[in-house]
């Protein structure tokens, strides 16, 4: 896959944008209604492409300024933009590729970076397979104990889809605590990264019907 040379930033706390289904943000600081503008610029929408990456704790110190971040994101391209009240905007956004990020300067109110696309290990497709039917086995537990709750959820699942395809649907559905969602998407395995959402719908299960698919 072709990507950007150099891709502006959006960093967030507490947040972690997920492949393969599409969130909602709102741009309201000056710096980001600028990022905005300049990706409305693009007259091709297929080139508005953007990073969130999720800010280091202890973001506080330095929000407005340049605080690190976790380079790791899904980088994204901007389905929708939206004006909104007082000059802010609605971006539809969905992730579409692993990245690392190294941050280059910027002569822009907002921070750029160099994405470098992020490789996974090779796996074996046969043990793949079974690890996927049994993240499976255990989604439908959870569809059981939502009933209809979960329409959400199974909105996202396509078995015919292919299985990077479909765990990257399943964990951005499911996965709600930010920490949760930076660790899924850092594993280079995609069987790591099934037997990590398999273990938390899992441990979610064993507490009882208490889980809820993400709103991230």
């Amino acid at each position: 896959m072709e990507i950007p040379a150099q891709i502006p930033l959006f960093p967030l706390p507490d947040n972690v944008l997920l492949i393969g289904v599409p969130a909602l943000y709102r741009a309201f600081e000056p710096r980001y209604r600028a990022l905005v503008d300049s990706l409305l610029e693009q007259s091709d929408p297929r080139q508005r492409w953007l990073a969130i990456p999720r800010l280091v704790d202890g973001w506080q110190q330095d929000y407005y300024g340049a605080p690190p971040f976790h380079p790791c994101v899904a980088l994204a391209q901007v389905r929708n933009i939206r004006p909104a009240s007082q000059g802010e905007f609605e971006l539809v956004v969905e992730g579409i590729v692993r990245c690392d990020l190294a941050e280059i300067p910027s002569h822009h109110p907002y921070r750029l970076a160099r994405p470098t696309l992020r490789t996974d290990e090779p796996v074996d497709a046969e043990q793949l397979a079974l690890h996927v039917h049994d993240l499976l086995g255990h989604v439908g537990m959870v569809l059981r104990v939502l009933g209809d709750r979960g329409q959400r959820l199974a909105q996202v699942i396509d078995e015919q889809a292919e299985p990077g395809e479909l765990v990257d649907r399943l964990g951005a559905a499911l996965l709600g605590d930010h920490r949760l969602r930076q660790d899924f998407l850092e594993q280079r395995s995609l069987i790591a990264r099934t037997d990590l959402l398999r273990n938390v719908i899992h441990t979610s299960l064993g507490r009882g019907p208490g889980m809820q698919p993400s709103a991230n």
